[in-house]
């Protein structure tokens, strides 16, 4: 859907004008909206932007959009419909567009609805913020940030994600069916995250429970810090695997770089492949082809190349 420039400049106009009055008059949203339910949507958005401006904190970002939803009367369709339309106009505010469209998609969305968003090629960040129900589906790659928070429902990407795709998520699950950046599942509670490509240095720092698939390669410090939950790698990780880790396990189809298990203090490690080096500091349990580690002969005799 494509906005007449005209209605939009002269429904911008009135707006504006409210606002400098020092309100913004909801009778003019209502004008906006029987005219046409877009165009009033896209001028719900250039407001809450103008707040956002003030303020870099996206807690109270999400609080401010959530605010101004208040009374407005949307749907599913109306959302979808806005997407491509922010994208096209502020390619650049992508935290923003993230931020508004989450809080939108938080009010209305029911249990079993499904929305299909498209953003024209934009990657936008924090998709799925505090999501607390439904299910999205997401057309193309997103930024960082996506399900940040989230509660419940799910999440999945046709494309690429960006840094720190499920960051503190409470519950829910999330499938990406590209490749996700670093800090994947970050100080994750619970839920699921599947990455069907490869995933970036730390994934799971920090989880507290939950699960983390990798079907391909995961990058430095898997499992760094984490406390608990299940990561599996179905390729290969890169150095320091389980790095600092308190709890958890780890499993490792393929090979694993140095440092395993450095500086660790509780938790499992099983690799299924070659291990380049395990840290004699380690106390997590580190296990090769099924078998404990337990001695540099054993190690040795296997596919360990050496300690460090």
């Amino acid at each position: 859907m494509q906005i007449d420039s005209d209605i939009l400049n002269t429904l911008s106009k009135a707006v504006r004008a409210s606002k400098e009055k020092g309100n913004l008059d909801r009778d003019e949203y209502k004008k906006c909206i029987n005219a046409s339910k877009t165009e009033a949507f896209f001028l719900l958005f250039e407001d809450a932007l103008e707040e956002f401006k003030a303020n870099s904190f996206i807690d109270e970002n999400f609080s401010t959009a959530s605010t101004l939803l208040k009374g407005v009367n949307y749907t599913i369709k109306d959302i979808e419909e806005l997407c491509p339309i922010l994208s096209k106009s502020y390619a650049n505010e992508t935290n923003s567009i993230g931020i508004f469209i989450s809080a939108a998609i938080n009010k209305i969305i029911k249990e079993t609805d499904t929305i299909n968003l498209d953003f024209a090629g934009i990657e936008v960040n924090y998709l799925g913020y505090y999501l607390t129900r439904g299910n999205l589906i997401i057309k193309g790659s997103v930024g960082g940030y996506t399900g940040h928070s989230m509660q419940s429902g799910s999440i999945t990407i046709h494309g690429n994600s960006g840094d720190a795709t499920g960051r503190s998520m409470k519950g829910g699950s999330i499938i990406v069916d590209g490749n996700a950046g670093k800090y994947t599942g970050d100080s994750m509670q619970s839920g699921s995250i599947t990455i069907h490509g490869n995933a970036g240095d730390w994934t799971g720092n920090s989880m507290e429970d939950g699960s983390i698939i990798v079907d391909g390669n995961a990058g430095k410090y898997t499992g760094d810090f984490m406390q608990s939950g299940s990561i599996t790698i179905h390729g290969n990780a890169g150095e320091y695997t389980g790095h600092s880790m308190e709890g958890g396990s780890i499993i490792v189809d393929g090979n694993a770089g140095n440092y395993v298990g450095i500086f660790s203090e509780g938790g499992e490690i099983k690799v299924n492949g070659e291990i380049n080096g395990i840290s004699n500091n380690a106390k997590a349990a580190i296990f090769c082809e099924g078998k404990r580690a337990k001695s540099i002969e054993y190690l040795n005799s296997r596919k360990v190349i050496h300690w460090v």
